[in-house]
């Protein structure tokens, strides 16, 4: 047992730092009739979780962790979790906000005429701390949160692949579409690069960190926890709690799940007849009526419906063409002779090619957010496609290592950009809005993505 020590010790933190939010929320923004047995449901299949796992002596090279450490700090700093660097707005005006009213105000949150919702079970141990202490140690208490959360996602993602790999560090990092090719007049700038094919968007994983950390960051984790455990079972129960950090990555690690949960159980009719799988649809229940409480009106339906403003459908099929190509397709050509038979390989990339068509919100968060999982397993396996031909060293795959290298530029950007506004800039903080139920500055955002109505199925019967 003592050689399997690290390994017990990283994965069951790793359950734990996934499942505590939705303990926190379970318990304090339900009605406990509800949140306490709900929450005792939570530990004991959490507790299935790590009792079914098999812990291994994955030997880990302490030379390749302490770098590896050392780069994602530098990473995370420059972020903006935590307020030590450059924050993106509106997302962040956003975001300091809501965690300000977690601290300040009684959990279940609620403003004079509204409550709040949104996907926030993630600010929540660090709005305990900030409870405690003040709104201050709150962001130390998420940086350093995010720091470990990181940390046990690429011992994960290395675990699973039996080994430590200095190009999944790399890739955790910098990998991204070929977004540069459109944006070459703005490297020199400080602009954000990826909106260049509107209505389209997929994020790089440092765009992703920078701007919508709190939804990056769990279901990163999650998805590493998932690849490497053996129960079917448990592998539902984990996914269901996805839909507590982001209900559109929730979607696509749908098919997902059910894959990989149906691959690892011989009677696949008890994956369906499982306690998991009857928690995971009371979930569906309780979150479904806590979004839909939301007072704003979200835009939805198919690319061609909802984008009218194009005249003829072919301009939106060759804007949807072209974004396919430099964000997906210059991954699955050199791959596809590789993993053609893989079937997780395939829902990836069926995914991927669908999930552009469909539309939710004006500026179209479904596109940039279920995508994360996809995108986050598409690297994985370009990854070990990558490590697969640098044994063979043939010249024949310059080209690729060319491509690659633009590829980077984008993140390299996003990144250059935070350390530059840090640097030059005093106030670099974004903390407009100060509280979502008084906002100082973007009234209309907050009315329309943050409140909920108390009158709602939600807020009568299951919130506090």
């Amino acid at each position: 047992m003592k050689k399997n020590k690290k390994d017990r010790i990283i994965y069951i933190s790793s359950i734990i730092i996934i499942v505590l939010p939705i303990l926190l929320f379970q318990v304090c923004f339900l009605k406990l009739y509800i949140g306490i047995p709900l929450s005792v449901l939570t530990l004991y299949l959490a507790y299935r979780c790590i009792t079914n796992y098999t812990y291994v002596s994955y030997k880990a090279q302490k030379k390749y962790w302490l770098i590896a450490a050392i780069v994602i700090f530098f990473w995370l700093f420059f972020s903006g979790i935590g307020g030590f660097s450059y924050q993106n707005s509106i997302d962040f005006h956003v975001r300091n906000a809501m965690l300000r009213d977690l601290v300040n105000y009684n959990w279940p949150v609620i403003y004079k005429n509204n409550g709040l919702v949104y996907y926030l079970p993630y600010f929540l141990p660090s709005a305990l701390i900030g409870k405690i202490t003040n709104y201050t140690f709150a962001n130390v208490f998420l940086f350093l949160y995010s720091y470990i959360c990181l940390l046990c996602t690429l011992y994960l993602i290395n675990r699973h692949a039996k080994k430590d790999s200095y190009y999944k560090l790399l890739f955790l990092i910098l990998f991204s579409g070929l977004d540069v090719l459109d944006s070459l007049p703005k490297l020199l700038s400080i602009n954000h690069l990826e909106w260049w094919n509107l209505p389209f968007q997929y994020s790089s994983n440092t765009t992703a960190l920078y701007w919508v950390f709190n939804q990056t960051i769990p279901i990163w984790l999650i998805i590493a926890i998932l690849l490497n455990i053996d129960d079917g079972r448990d592998i539902i129960f984990l996914s269901s709690i996805s839909f507590f950090y982001s209900p559109y990555s929730t979607i696509s690690i749908i098919p997902i799940a059910l894959y990989l949960s149906l691959k690892k159980i011989k009677r696949k009719r008890t994956v369906f007849l499982s306690l998991q799988t009857l928690y995971a649809c009371f979930i569906a229940i309780i979150l479904g009526l806590y979004y839909m409480s939301g007072t704003g009106t979200e835009i939805s339906g198919f690319v061609f419906n909802v984008y009218k403003e194009y005249s003829k459908p072919i301009s939106l099929i060759i804007k949807y063409i072209f974004f396919i190509i430099i964000e997906v397709v210059i991954f699955i050509i050199p791959t596809w002779k590789h993993f053609k038979h893989d079937k997780l390989y395939l829902i990836v990339v069926f995914e991927l090619l669908l999930i552009p068509l469909y539309v939710i919100s004006e500026n179209n968060d479904f596109c940039m957010r279920s995508s994360l999982p996809c995108l986050f397993i598409l690297m994985l396996y370009f990854c070990k496609y990558i490590e697969q031909i640098e044994k063979k060293r043939n010249k024949k795959y310059l080209f690729l290592y060319i491509l690659l290298a633009l590829s980077f530029v984008n993140p390299l950007h996003e990144i250059s950009r935070s350390i530059a506004i840090t640097l030059t800039t005093d106030n670099y903080i974004a903390d407009d809005i100060v509280s979502i139920g008084e906002p100082q500055e973007y009234k209309n955002l907050c009315a329309k993505q943050f409140y909920g109505n108390l009158n709602s199925i939600y807020f009568k019967y299951l919130s506090k």
